[in-house]
C-alpha cells in the first residue's frame, strides 16, 4: 500500500510593491503587478539561489532561472494594496531543505525576497513589460531578530 506524502511545507511572502522603487531604480506600475501576479498563477515560479559562481561554471545565466536547483514552487499569487504576495511550497530536495533551514533560523523580516525580472523599461525607470525569472532570497543581517 503507498505511503501517504507528507504535505509541503508552504511560505508566503512579498515580493514586490507597485509604485516603490526598487534597489535597481525600476518602478512597477499597478496593471503590471497584477499581470505578473496573474502570470504567477498560470505559470509557476521558482525560488532559487542566485550562485553566481556556480551559475558561471554550469553556464547557466543569472536572469534565467535553473529549475534544477528549485527550492521553493509558486502555488498562488495575489495583489494586496498593490503588493505582489505569493505562496510557496518548499520542495523535498536537497534544495527545498536549505530554505527551510534558511527560514527556520531567521525571523521573517530577516529573510527578504525579491524576482529576477526580465523586461523592458522607459527612460524614467518605469517598467513596461516584466517577465518574472524566478525568486531569490538573501538574509539581511540588520533585519528585526
Amino acid at each position: 500500500m503507498p505511503r501517504a506524502s507528507k504535505p509541503k511545507p508552504t511560505f508566503r511572502v512579498n515580493i514586490l510593491d507597485a509604485g516603490v522603487m526598487t534597489k535597481g531604480g525600476r518602478v512597477y506600475p499597478p496593471e503590471l503587478v497584477a499581470k505578473l501576479a496573474a502570470d504567477i498563477n498560470e505559470h509557476p515560479v521558482t525560488v532559487e539561489e542566485v550562485s553566481p559562481l556556480e551559475r558561471k561554471v554550469k553556464k547557466v545565466p543569472i536572469c534565467y532561472s535553473w529549475p534544477e536547483h528549485a527550492m521553493a514552487v509558486s502555488q498562488n499569487a495575489e495583489v494586496e494594496d498593490g503588493k505582489l504576495f505569493v505562496n510557496f511550497a518548499i520542495k523535498g530536495n536537497k534544495y527545498g531543505k536549505l530554505l527551510k533551514t534558511v527560514l527556520d533560523a531567521n525571523s521573517p523580516g530577516r529573510v527578504a525576497f525579491k524576482p529576477v525580472v526580465i523586461g523592458d523599461d522607459a527612460p524614467d525607470g518605469t517598467m513596461t513589460s516584466a517577465k518574472i525569472s524566478y525568486v531569490t532570497f538573501e538574509v539581511k543581517p540588520d533585519g528585526p531578530t
